[in-house]
């Protein structure tokens, strides 16, 4: 898979690769924000939070494994 210009991103409700200057992150359009779907193993809320630095590029999420 090849990385795409974030304006091409889907939107609402499709969660995605975003690379930002940070690094890369799985993310969806809330409609004003991008939103990071937050890691299991490191946050003990619930919800998304709000990126605050704009991806530059994405590319859809890998298939799961087979098993």
């Amino acid at each position: 898979m090849k990385w795409r210009m974030i304006d091409t991103a889907p939107k609402y409700g499709s969660l995605i690769l975003a690379y930002t200057a940070c690094g890369i992150c799985e993310v969806e359009w809330d409609g004003n924000f991008w939103m990071q779907k937050p890691c299991c193993t490191t946050y003990d809320g619930s919800g998304f939070a709000k990126l605050h630095i704009q991806p530059t590029h994405w590319m859809p999420l890998p298939h799961g494994p087979d098993e």
